[in-house]
């Protein structure tokens, strides 16, 4: 499939490629043939949020000498916004 953005670049999308589209974009699509797809749309979290997240994946990795339950760290992480 071509892809073309608002500014002229077209690009040649195959099986297995990833593209970014920022929000608000436009772009032009071309499809030969059937195409399966799949979008993830991010809103930006505060500055609290994005802390406390690094530190639970710090200590979910192990990289925190501090021992934390398992499935205190999922209660946890459930409660945050992806």
């Amino acid at each position: 499939m071509r892809v073309t953005s608002e500014t002229g670049n077209i690009r040649l999308l195959k099986t297995g490629d990833i593209a970014f589209f920022a929000g608000g974009s436009r772009a032009l699509w071309e499809i030969d043939n059937h195409v399966r797809k799949i979008a993830f749309v991010r809103h930006p979290h505060s500055r609290q949020v994005a802390a406390l997240r690094e530190m639970l994946g710090r200590m979910k990795r192990g990289a925190n000498p501090l021992h934390v339950a398992s499935p205190l760290l999922g209660a946890l992480a459930a409660m945050l916004p992806l």
